[in-house]
C-alpha cells in the first residue's frame, strides 16, 4: 500500500523526497527508507543526489515507475468506481466532502 501511494505522490509532484513522503504518509524515517529501498530495488524509483547538499537526495520515478504509476492509477480508479457504484454524483461529492472533514479533523486542520 505504502509503495503504491508513494508512487502516486511522486508522480503527481506532491512529494519529491523521502521526507516529503514521510510527512504525507505519517511514516517515520526508518520505515520510509525501507519503502524507498524496496522501490529502488524494483527499479521503480531512483535517488538523485542534490547538487547543493550532497546529503539530500530527490526521488524520481524511473521508466518502470512511470509505467507502474499508470497501473496503480487504473486500479485506483477501478476500485473507487466499484466502491461508489449506485451513488449519484451528488452523493459521491457529499461523501468526499465529509471524508475530507474527517481527515482535516484528524490532522487538526480546519477548512
Amino acid at each position: 500500500m505504502a509503495q503504491g501511494v508513494a508512487i502516486l505522490l511522486l508522480a503527481d509532484g506532491r512529494a519529491a523526497t523521502a521526507a516529503d513522503l514521510c510527512r504525507a504518509l505519517s511514516y517515520d524515517a526508518g520505515a520510509m527508507t525501507r519503502v524507498v529501498d524496496k522501490l529502488e530495488e524494483m527499479s521503480l524509483v531512483k535517488r538523485v543526489r542534490g547538487t547543493h547538499d550532497r546529503r539530500s537526495s530527490r526521488l524520481e520515478l524511473t521508466r518502470g515507475g512511470k509505467a507502474m504509476h499508470t497501473q496503480v492509477t487504473r486500479v485506483q480508479v477501478d476500485t473507487l468506481n466499484r466502491m461508489l457504484r449506485g451513488f449519484s454524483k451528488s452523493e459521491a461529492r457529499t461523501l468526499e466532502v465529509l471524508l475530507k472533514r474527517i481527515v482535516d479533523n484528524a490532522n487538526g486542520t480546519q477548512p
